[in-house]
């Protein structure tokens, strides 16, 4: 909402692509989900079935150009 544009935004979310892209492209700005973060997520249908490359999340410095108080709203 800071940057007036879709955080995570796919163009085909209603296709299987569609939907395995918005992941990686969510991933790519959060992080990759350990079992340890979302032990859920391991057992949705399909999940398994791609593999996820670990990544560290950036939202924190994506943040940082809104000041420091942006960082008490967002749970970091």
């Amino acid at each position: 909402m800071l940057e007036r544009t879709a955080l995570f935004k796919s163009p085909h979310e209603d296709q299987p692509e569609g939907r395995i892209q918005q992941l990686l492209d969510i991933f790519a700005v959060c992080g990759t989900p350990t079992r340890e973060d979302w032990p859920e997520a391991f057992e949705l249908p399909g999940y398994k079935t791609v593999e996820f490359k670990p990544q560290a999340s950036v939202l924190k410095k994506r943040l940082e150009k809104w000041g420091p108080n942006v960082f008490s709203v967002s749970y970091l």
